[in-house]
């Protein structure tokens, strides 16, 4: 497993374990295949770099994850992506074990209950997540020459 120095310090700041997954965009019959980060921020930052969708684009454009079909603007590809019709993460309340599709779902659970945002929140791995400790070097690529 590969995975990029820096994506590795965003993706376990504070030393937590985090989720990856493995990029299925599929251009012309050849899936990426590369891990990436399971958080809307990197989906969509490997989404726009990798494969060169703006995620600031109002336009629809057709989703190339797997086999999928569906429409989608640019600007919400990295959601889509990381909802249920994708990689299904989700997020889990500490303060009540709830699980939500979405961080801003679990937002506005938090407002409105005050030891549900005391506790804080996880992100819950979809099907084909992985998580992997923060300490994990075999991810990191090899130092460049």
């Amino acid at each position: 497993m590969m995975m990029a120095v820096n994506a590795l310090r965003e993706a376990a700041p504070n030393g937590n374990a985090f989720i990856i997954y493995r990029c299925k965009w599929d251009s012309q019959n050849h899936p990426c295949n590369l891990w990436i980060e399971g958080s809307r921020k990197a989906v969509g930052k490997h989404l726009n770099t990798k494969h060169g969708v703006s995620t600031t684009d109002k336009n629809n454009m057709r989703c190339l994850w797997d086999s999928c079909t569906d429409t989608v603007r640019g600007e919400n590809m990295a959601r889509h992506v990381m909802s249920r019709v994708h990689l299904d993460a989700k997020v889990q309340c500490l303060g009540c074990d709830g699980q939500y599709a979405r961080g801003d779902s679990y937002q506005r659970h938090a407002e409105s209950s005050q030891s549900c945002y005391i506790a804080g929140s996880r992100p819950l791995p979809g099907q084909s997540g992985q998580t992997v400790p923060s300490n994990a070097e075999f991810l990191l690529d090899p130092p460049s020459q």
